[in-house]
């Protein structure tokens, strides 16, 4: 039988919602998120709204594809609240979400019961909490300046997480300053003004 008129008006709405959520970025924004890579670097100046993009495409996401898992991983705790955080209100808020937030687990569950969690690098074993998990999305904001190398991350925990949904993993940052981990490995033949003007880099065949 076909859908009553009500459901289907409210298909229709929520297919507009999610639009808009992706049609309110920049187009630099957009494009890092739409493009079909599932593993992403965004190397970007400061202010460049990296962190926001992301966080939108993990909205958009978990709207449209439901009971999925997405994290956020920032170089602290107090970072991931300080950044992160006031984003996701602000997109509940501005979207009309109902999205649910628990401010003692950093984790917002939006209505169709995706979750986005934020992690600190500085808690304890948080890693950990990773593995054997399904995840549709993960970004690791600042990689440039975290004090472990994040190869070990990205292959024996981030990939296996992120393979049966073929999810999207982000490493995203400004330049960092010493010569040395993932990001740097990743980025080091970048042209600098290229990349920064809107040209897209080659695609890196490592990852």
């Amino acid at each position: 039988m076909p859908a009553p008129r009500k459901e289907l008006e409210a298909r229709v709405r929520e297919l507009r919602r999610r639009h808009s959520i992706l049609a309110g970025l920049i187009p630099k924004q957009r494009r890092a998120v739409e493009d079909p890579a599932r593993w992403k670097v965004i190397w970007t100046t400061r202010r460049a709204g990296k962190t926001t993009g992301v966080l939108v495409d993990m909205v958009y996401q978990g709207l449209s594809n439901p009971m999925s898992r997405f994290c956020y991983i920032a170089l602290t705790h107090g970072s991931a609240e300080g950044i992160a955080w006031p984003i996701l209100r602000e997109l509940d808020q501005k979207y009309s979400l109902n999205a649910r937030f628990q401010e003692a687990k950093l984790r917002c569950t939006l209505p169709t019961g995706s979750t986005i969690q934020l992690y600190g690098a500085d808690r304890p074993r948080w890693a950990a909490r990773l593995y054997g998990q399904k995840l549709r999305g993960v970004a690791i904001d600042e990689a440039a300046f975290f004090g472990v190398d994040l190869t070990e991350l990205v292959d024996d925990v981030l990939r296996p997480a992120l393979s049966d949904l073929r999810g999207t993993c982000y490493l995203m940052s400004i330049p960092g300053h010493l010569p040395r981990g993932l990001f740097y490995a990743l980025t080091k033949g970048f042209d600098w003004h290229k990349s920064f003007s809107g040209e897209r880099p080659e695609a890196c065949t490592e990852y």
